[in-house]
């Protein structure tokens, strides 16, 4: 556990300083370094380091892939296969809440403490290793359409099914940039209500749009349930309601910061919604899509409360506390349902192999 305590200590202390350039040099050696630390980790280092596995990456995933394993792997650097994605993933959030924040570096260590610290996002990333890149990427195009960077944020988008066909999902950041205007909490309602009544029928679309990185997921992830998700639903539901609540309550929020508030919220109950109604955990994964926009409008939130000080505070600990629960969680369980290789803990580094 002592790296994760030095690594959250090195971070809060940039973190204060408001220094996010060296909070996402942090977060690139922290990922970049690691060895055998996440749950696909040692499947990307076979693809990278075995001619046979590389053989297998090429029917598998996309040519993007192919060519960073054939390339780690003709190099015969195989950390190379999962180093490039961590640098990607973070870089591309870094832009993001760049974007976002307009060069505030106070509001961008707020958003890249907050991604480094909720367990989905950060940590998730050494797992989850390439559907976090597409969200990172995702992240970042929609603040290149908040910037108004259409050119861009087509290239990005193009390139980012490359990285993994459920970033079909994006398509729906188009309505949230082109509608200049506030969402309403009864069209919030009605589009929880929609994505519930699509969660009933998820396992039928999948199959039916017929696409092999997904049907696998439908033959394999689709009957596995979350054995610890359920705690967390009662925290993603009182987040929920809090951002409908600061949505509704806050009239001087920019248009841009009360659809996302909207967004999350909404993605926040949808995610409670999958735990409580034992529906696959693999689910939340395509909801990360929306919940990320969380690392921009967490800390904003608090701008109307009595204290703000001491509101930051407790938000502060409260996310460390979340992530250090979220390690012991994945350390004393069963990761993956049986299907994952290495946990989080011990962290080790490329320097001991």
């Amino acid at each position: 556990m002592f790296p994760y305590l030095l690594f959250v200590a090195v971070l809060l202390f940039f973190y204060y300083r408001k220094n996010p350039i060296m909070m996402l040099l942090t977060l690139v050696a922290f990922a970049v370094l690691r060895y055998d630390v996440g749950w696909d980790y040692m499947n990307y280092y076979e693809f990278s380091s075995d001619e046979g596995s590389l053989a297998l990456a090429r029917e598998r995933y996309s040519v993007v892939w192919y060519w960073l394993f054939e390339t780690a792997h003709s190099l015969k650097m195989p950390h190379l296969g999962i180093a490039i994605p961590a640098v990607l993933t973070s870089v591309s959030v870094y832009l993001s809440v760049r974007m976002f924040c307009d060069k505030d570096e106070a509001a961008m260590s707020d958003s890249l403490l907050v991604y480094a610290l909720w367990p989905f996002f950060y940590l998730g990333s050494f797992s989850t290793i390439r559907q976090s890149l597409a969200v990172a990427l995702g992240l970042l195009i929609f603040a290149l359409l908040y910037k108004r960077r259409w050119i861009w944020a087509l290239v990005v988008c193009l390139f980012n099914l490359l990285i993994h066909p459920s970033s079909l999902l994006i398509l729906a950041y188009l309505p949230l940039a082109l509608i200049p205007r506030r969402i309403p909490i009864l069209v919030a309602l009605v589009l929880f209500g929609g994505v519930v009544m699509a969660l009933q029928n998820w396992l039928e679309i999948i199959v039916l749009m017929d696409v092999d990185s997904f049907n696998e997921y439908a033959e394999t992830y689709m009957d596995q349930e979350d054995q610890w998700g359920r705690m967390l639903s009662f925290l993603l539901g009182a987040i929920a309601l809090y951002l409908f609540a600061i949505a509704w309550w806050d009239k001087g929020q920019s248009v841009w910061i009360n659809k996302l508030l909207i967004v999350v919220a909404i993605a926040m109950a949808v995610d409670t919604y999958i735990y409580l109604s034992d529906l696959p955990s693999v689910i939340t994964r395509t909801i990360s899509y929306f919940s990320i926009f969380l690392v921009v409008v967490f800390y904003p939130s608090l701008r109307k409360m009595p204290n703000q000080k001491m509101c930051r505070i407790a938000l502060t600990c409260a996310l460390v506390c979340l992530f250090f629960f979220y390690l012991e969680r994945t350390n004393t369980n069963v990761i993956g349902q049986g299907l994952a290789v290495s946990s989080y803990i011990p962290y080790e580094t490329i320097f001991s192999h």
